[in-house]
């Protein structure tokens, strides 16, 4: 049975630490990232972040958006053929679309309305002309976002969006939790406390995907 699986969060809330720990416990499983997993989504996501300082750069969240579209496009082709081999295979990605649909969607000082039509454009955009690959199941890493920074300011380096105020950082939080509840109740959304032990996260995401695939097999 093959399975993908995303994690989601604020920066500084765990993900890719607890990608890497599940890839060393989950036999056949494979690790990647979403913009920065392929040589296109790596140069989108520099020319984002450096757009963030560079006031000559000036880059607005539609033009985001159709940027870190075209990276999910070129990011899917691995991921389909990850999941096309006879072998059962978990793919595991750190950051996936729900990030695009929080920082191109429902980030901002927007009205209920003009979220969910941005939401719904997004939406079309991945299905209608990218037909992507919904994820099996979706964790989102949650913590507050004065305990994320303070996990990043012990990392060596510190990219922009990293270094954006906590306004906006509370604004991302808040978008990844309000996702089942508002835009995909049908999903499968498991919000998972970031603010303990890493084994101890690695642990509850590793029984719940493993739960979730005997389920799948009765």
């Amino acid at each position: 049975m093959h399975l993908l699986v995303s994690f989601e969060g604020i920066d500084g809330s765990g993900k890719t630490s607890v990608v890497r720990k599940l890839s060393e416990k989950l036999p056949n499983s494979f690790a990647t990232k979403e913009p920065r997993g392929t040589k296109l989504g790596e140069r989108v996501w520099q020319l984002t972040n450096e757009s963030l300082k560079n006031k000559e750069l000036v880059i607005d969240s539609q033009s985001q958006l159709f940027l870190f579209a075209a990276a999910h496009n070129e990011h899917l082709k691995i991921i389909r053929q990850q999941l096309s081999g006879e072998k059962d295979k978990i793919v595991l990605v750190d950051r996936y679309i729900d990030s695009t649909f929080v920082y191109q969607g429902l980030r901002g000082n927007l009205t209920e309305e003009q979220k969910k039509s941005r939401v719904n454009l997004i939406k079309e955009l991945f299905q209608k002309f990218i037909n992507t690959r919904f994820p099996d199941l979706t964790f989102i890493l949650n913590l507050e976002p004065e305990k994320a920074q303070a996990r990043l300011e012990k990392r060596e380096e510190k990219n922009n969006w990293d270094k954006l105020d906590s306004e906006f950082h509370q604004q991302i939080r808040q978008g990844y939790l309000d996702l089942k509840k508002y835009y995909f109740p049908e999903r499968n959304y498991h919000i998972i406390n970031a603010d303990r032990p890493l084994k101890e996260i690695v642990e509850e995401i590793y029984q719940i995907i493993i739960n979730f695939q005997t389920n799948l097999t009765k």
